[in-house]
């Protein structure tokens, strides 16, 4: 086993759980379910951004050899910022005008401190 080889493994496995590709896939099946169930609105957003970063993980694999594992764990990591910006979004942000609205903004701004 190679440093790249292992690092392909961490990142891009589809069998193995804690790779990334892995758990996009699983924050997308998840999206999708709650969109099904009808617990979210919208959520094209946001299951765009998970094909884009799994498209831009797995282009992007070659990278752990060509010593740009930082550049593409960074790439990965603001995309997952932006996966969570859309999340909260879409489940925590509730109108204020809403019955409780102001205390569940206020509880889904405590919770992402």
């Amino acid at each position: 086993m190679s440093p790249a080889s292992i690092a392909r493994f961490l990142l891009v496995d589809a069998r193995f759980p804690r790779s990334v590709a892995y758990c996009l896939d699983e924050v997308g099946r998840g999206v999708e379910e709650l969109i099904a169930d009808g617990a979210m609105r919208g959520g094209s957003e946001m299951l765009g951004l998970l094909a884009l970063t799994r498209d831009e993980l797995l282009g992007n694999a070659a990278a752990a050899r060509n010593g740009r594992l930082a550049w593409l764990l960074d790439h990965v990591q603001r995309r997952c910022n932006e996966i969570d910006v859309a999340l909260a979004a879409s489940c925590f942000a509730y109108p204020s005008t809403r019955e409780g609205g102001a205390q569940r903004a206020q509880a889904a701004r405590q919770a992402q401190n």
